[in-house]
Order: structure tokens, then sequence, then C-alpha cells
């Protein structure tokens, strides 16, 4: 059975897999869980479900004011986010931050310090290489490319 959820409007750009959670970015405003007669979720560029219930996380709600680009799983639970925000949460993070996927929590001590947008991004082991528009990451020159 197909319990994957429905983006109602706008597009997925970014899914990553954080224990049971399956996350998910892009620029949309709606989803919707698999089957008749659900109702439509509002979630702004980024929401979760389940891998094995499909169910639209109600915990996982992070608030981020433009468009997810690229996902990453971290370790214990943490999802790194890059796009084309500046805030998560009401925190200011620049193009790039780590948030709890449990609790929301943003990771203040997380300050890659990019300076415009980020479009993909891998993480090999404790490193973190992203990618996009940028031309300064980590207050240094550091143009499209970075770790």
């Amino acid at each position: 059975m197909n319990n994957t959820p429905h983006v109602l409007d706008g597009t997925v750009r970014a899914i990553a897999v954080v224990g049971d959670l399956v996350v998910v970015g892009g620029n949309f405003d709606e989803v919707r869980e698999a089957g008749s007669g659900k109702k439509a979720l509002k979630r702004h560029n980024l929401f979760a479900y389940s891998m094995s219930t499909g169910k639209v996380s109600t915990a996982f709600v992070p608030k981020v004011d433009g468009t997810v680009h690229a996902l990453q799983a971290g370790t214990n639970g943490w999802v790194y986010l890059a796009g084309t925000f500046k805030n998560v949460n009401g925190r200011k993070t620049g193009t790039v931050a780590a948030i709890k996927a449990a609790t929301n929590q943003v990771q203040t001590g997380f300050k890659p310090n990019v300076d415009y947008r980020v479009t993909t991004m891998v993480r090999r082991g404790e490193r973190l290489y992203i990618g996009g528009s940028f031309t300064k990451a980590g207050g240094k020159s550091r143009t499209a490319l970075a770790r």
C-alpha cells in the first residue's frame, strides 16, 4: 500500500531519512496524507512523515522563511537543511542550518556563515560539503563549493 503523503502545491526539492522520519523540503505550502478524505495540512517548505505509517508528523513543524533546496541526515536525530531561507524558527541561521527532528530545536552552535543560496549538500562522516550560488562560507572566500 502506498502511504506516501502528497505535496498539493509547489515542488519537492530534497528528501532525507532521519530514523523513521522522512524529512521533505522544497517550496510548497500544503501536504496531505495518502488516502481519501484526508484534509490538507499547512506545511511551509518543510515537513516530515513516518516511514512506517505515512502519517505527517505533528511534532516536526519548523518554520523556514524560504525554499529548502537540500537536506542531509546528521547524527543523533539532527537534520541539515540548506536553501534560500535566512531564518529557522525565528532564529537567524543564514542559508544552512541544523535542526533536531524530534524537537524542532535549531542547533545554535552550527554557523557555516554562507552568503547566498545553497542548492546541494552531502555529508560524509563529520564533514558537510555544500554547493550553490555563494561566494563566501565560514567567513572566507569560497565560490560555489565549500566544506
